[in-house]
């Protein structure tokens, strides 16, 4: 089978043929929607990979230019990108992986050039060694799963004990979890935390990437794959609020935050288990913690009973030492 790579801007790519693409794919994700990468990155483009019926696999590309050199990265709010590819119907194992090398090895030859270069892949995504070969270094990072298959008293019982507590702790005072619709609700909770040292953003440019946040939440709630979540106090004193997304048979949590004078009330353990029954009586199948590498929240997230799932990230560094050096440092 012969297969020809080529890139295309984001204008020349349908959005619905990209989005069924996508859907159809086995690790397609909220991420890569065209409306969600338009959001957090304006300029995207693709490689897209052909053969004589259509696409094969779609590689989303956030190019950046800064200071002299070329960045070719995971934009930010984005947990996965990677490759993308839609066949499932293999004879075997070797016919699978020889598909994915042949389709990766096309990409890898018309990837703009970029000194320095990083994406993680979904999960699902399971064989990142034709990157390896062309010494690019291979990374692991967790995100963490809850199966929401079992009933309800089995997903309670699977829970850390300490946890159950902060719940019945939190529903004895009367803490109520209700939808909302304001998501500047969230925003003003997300800034009041990284005002006071909190970092829940990840980056230096904490406006921009809030205001694109904000962004992201009206448009799941307006396209109806996506809720907004508030804890509220008997005296309608807003403690949490936390920003969830649907894709297919997953429920996504992307983003939190807790008033800082609540911190033992309860309000965001409540607020998550809540979500997390929500989603399995909405039948989904999963509920993905989105992360994290972070001690605490780790272990916040593990807490649920949620178990560790690993994905890739790819990066290739052709930086000048100095640069790296200096990299180094700041870290």
């Amino acid at each position: 089978m012969k297969y020809e790579a080529r890139i295309f801007t984001k204008e020349a790519i349908d959005p619905q043929k990209w989005d069924d693409f996508i859907h159809h794919s086995s690790q397609g994700c909220l991420y890569v929607q065209y409306w969600y990468m338009e959001l957090v990155s304006p300029e995207w483009k693709a490689v897209i990979v052909s053969d004589e019926k259509g696409w094969v696999a779609v590689m989303p590309l956030n190019m950046l230019r800064k200071k002299g050199f070329t960045f070719s990265v995971q934009p930010i709010l984005s947990q996965y990108w990677g490759i993308y590819y839609n066949a499932d119907d293999f004879g075997g194992n070797y016919e699978k992986y020889s598909f994915i090398r042949s389709l990766t090895t096309e990409i890898l030859k018309v990837l703009p050039r970029s000194d320095y270069f990083q994406y993680s892949f979904a999960p699902e995504w399971e064989y990142a060694l034709p990157f390896y070969w062309k010494n690019y270094s291979l990374h692991f990072r967790y995100t963490y799963w809850l199966d929401l298959c079992p009933q309800e008293e089995v997903l309670w019982k699977k829970m850390d004990s300490p946890l159950q507590r902060q719940i019945k702790k939190a529903l004895k005072s009367e803490l109520r979890v209700e939808k909302s619709n304001d998501t500047g609700i969230l925003i003003s909770l997300l800034s009041k935390n990284v005002s006071g040292g909190k970092d829940l953003i990840g980056t230096s440019n904490k406006k921009e990437v809030l205001e694109i946040l904000k962004k992201i939440a009206e448009k799941l709630i307006e396209k109806q794959c996506g809720f907004l979540y508030i804890t509220k106090d008997t005296q309608q004193n807003i403690l949490s609020a936390g920003l969830y997304g649907y894709y297919q048979k997953k429920c996504i949590y992307l983003a939190g935050a807790l008033e800082p004078e609540s911190a033992n009330s309860g309000a965001m353990a409540l607020m998550m288990w809540t979500a997390v029954r929500e989603s399995a009586n909405q039948h989904y199948s999963v509920f993905d913690f989105e992360g994290s590498m972070i001690e605490n929240v780790e272990r916040f997230f593990r807490k649920f009973g949620a178990y560790p799932v690993v994905y890739p990230e790819i990066i290739y560094n052709n930086l000048p030492f100095y640069i790296r050096w200096i990299t180094k440092l700041k870290s």
